[in-house]
C-alpha cells in the first residue's frame, strides 16, 4: 500500500518535471531541499503546499503539510514515538515529541471533535538542520471556539508549561473579542520561537476596536487603510496576532478569496494580485505563475490506479511588523489522490 508521504512525494516529483512547473514561485534549490525534508517525514499528511514571497527578490520558499482529522494520520502521528518506530529520529527534536502527545489525545474525545486538522509549516534555514522542525498550526471546528463556549485550550498540550504568558495572553484576547468575532486556528511557532500565534475572524467594522482593545502596538489607521485597498469587498477580515507576556508587533491580514467552488473565486484571485503588482507588492511574473498554478492532471503508472494531483491557491496574506513596510506572501498547494478515472 502506498502511504500518504510516498503519495506527497512522488506527486512532488512529478510536478517538479512539468514543463508548467512556477520556477519563478519555487527554484530548484528550494525544491530540492523540500523534496529531502519531504522524505524523513512519518506517513500523516494528505496534502503539502508552499509559502513564497512575492516581492522582487529571490524567494525564501517554506513548505508545509496537512493532517486531516478523523484521517489515518492522526493514528500515524500517535504511534511516533511507540517502540520500533521507523521515525523516531524525529524525537531528538521537541517539536515532534509534542506532536507524537497530541496525535494520542487527537485520537480520543473530547479533541477528536474538537481538531478539524494541523498543519505542519518548516521554514527554510541558512543552516540546515539534521531533523526538520515544524511550526504547528492547529485548526479548530468553528463551533468549538465560539467564545461563549468553552476556551480551546484542549487543543495545546504543544506548548510547553513555560509558555504561561502566552496562555494568559490569549485569556485576554478572549475577553477582547467583538460580536461575531471567532478563533480560527491557534499556532506554536515551534521552529522559531514559544510565541503563540492566533487567526482570528472579526467584521470588518470592528477590526480597529479589536486592535486597540489588544494594544497591539502598531498603526491601526494605516491597518485599515491597507485592508480598504486590498480587501475591499470582504465583510469580514482575516488577521494573525502574535502573543507573548503581551500582543506582539507582528500583525498578518489574510485574503480570502472564498470557497474552492465560487465561480468567481478566480476573478477575485487576479484582481487581487492585479492590485499587488501595482502597488509594488509582487512582481508581474510571479503573479503570472500564482494565476497558472490551479488545475489538476493525471499519471497513470503501471497497472496502479491514476494519481490525480490537483492544484490550489489558498490564500494571500500580507504581514508586516508595526512601523515597517508590508509584505504580500502567496500560500498555494497540492493535493494527490487515487482515482479509478481520472
Amino acid at each position: 500500500m502506498v502511504t500518504a508521504s510516498e503519495s506527497l512525494a512522488l506527486a512532488l516529483r512529478l510536478l517538479a518535471e512539468r514543463p508548467d512547473f512556477p520556477g519563478a514561485l519555487v527554484d530548484r534549490g528550494s525544491l530540492a531541499r523540500i523534496e529531502r525534508e519531504l522524505a524523513q517525514l512519518p506517513p500523516v499528511s494528505c496534502a503539502a503546499g508552499f509559502e513564497v514571497r512575492l516581492g522582487a527578490g529571490a524567494a525564501t520558499v517554506d513548505f508545509a503539510t496537512l493532517i486531516a482529522g478523523r484521517s489515518p494520520g492522526v493514528a500515524a502521528l500517535a504511534r511516533l514515538d511507540a517502540p520500533g518506530s521507523a521515525h523516531a529520529a524525529l524525537l531528538v527534536a521537541p517539536a515532534w515529541r509534542r506532536l507524537a502527545a497530541l496525535g494520542r489525545r487527537w485520537c480520543e474525545p473530547p479533541l477528536r471533535d474538537e481538531l478539524a486538522s494541523v498543519i505542519l509549516e518548516f521554514d527554510a534555514q541558512r543552516v540546515p538542520r539534521a531533523v526538520p522542525s515544524p511550526s504547528v498550526f492547529v485548526q479548530l471546528v468553528l463551533d468549538a471556539c465560539d467564545p461563549a463556549r468553552a476556551r480551546p485550550e484542549g487543543a495545546l498540550p504543544i506548548l510547553p508549561a513555560a509558555a504561561a504568558p502566552p496562555r494568559a495572553a490569549l485569556d485576554r484576547l478572549f475577553a477582547c473579542l467583538p460580536s461575531g468575532g471567532r478563533v480560527l486556528q491557534l499556532a506554536a511557532m515551534l521552529g522559531r520561537s514559544e510565541a503563540l500565534r492566533v487567526f482570528l475572524s472579526v467584521p470588518r467594522d470592528a477590526l480597529a476596536e479589536l486592535l486597540r482593545a489588544v494594544a497591539w502596538p502598531g498603526d491601526v489607521a494605516a491597518i485599515r487603510q491597507l485592508c480598504k485597498r486590498h480587501a475591499p469587498e470582504r465583510g469580514r477580515l482575516a488577521l494573525q496576532l502574535d502573543l507573548g507576556a503581551a500582543v506582539g508587533p507582528r500583525i498578518g491580514i489574510e485574503l480570502d478569496f472564498g470557497p474552492p467552488g465560487d465561480p468567481a473565486r478566480a476573478a477575485r484571485i487576479a484582481a487581487a494580485l492585479a492590485r499587488l503588482v501595482d502597488d509594488g507588492l509582487c512582481t508581474a511574473e510571479k503573479r503570472e505563475a500564482l494565476l497558472a498554478w490551479p488545475g489538476a492532471f493525471a499519471v497513470r503508472r503501471g497497472g496502479a490506479w491514476p494519481l490525480t494531483v490537483a492544484r490550489a491557491i489558498s490564500h494571500v496574506k500580507l504581514a508586516s511588523l508595526a512601523g515597517a513596510a508590508v509584505e504580500a506572501k502567496a500560500y498555494f498547494y497540492f493535493e494527490p489522490s487515487y482515482r479509478l478515472f481520472a
